[in-house]
C-alpha cells in the first residue's frame, strides 16, 4: 500500500514544471522534454526517447516533464 504525506491530487501536479528555456538532453543533445532521476541514480535533463530508456517516471522524488513557457512577460510584472 502507498502512503502519501501529501494532500489529494498535490502529486500529480508535481509531474509537470514550467520553464523559461529549453534545455538540452544530457545523454543524446536533443531538446529535452523531461527533468527526472535515472536508473543510475543521478539526476539528468533528458529527452522523450532517453527518459524511456533511462528514466525511472514521473512524480515527487522521480522527475517532471519540462514545459517551455515565455516566463518573461512574469517576471517583469514581478518586479513592478
Amino acid at each position: 500500500m502507498k502512503v502519501s504525506r501529501l494532500p489529494p491530487g498535490l502529486e500529480e501536479n508535481l509531474t509537470v514544471v514550467e520553464i523559461g528555456e529549453k534545455k538540452i538532453c544530457d545523454f543524446c543533445n536533443r531538446t529535452a522534454s523531461y527533468d527526472a532521476k535515472t536508473r543510475f541514480g543521478y539526476w539528468a535533463y533528458m529527452c522523450g526517447v532517453c527518459f524511456k530508456r533511462y528514466g525511472i517516471g514521473l512524480g515527487l522524488g522521480r522527475g517532471q516533464r519540462l514545459i517551455v513557457k515565455n516566463l518573461s512577460n512574469i517576471k517583469a510584472n514581478e518586479s513592478e
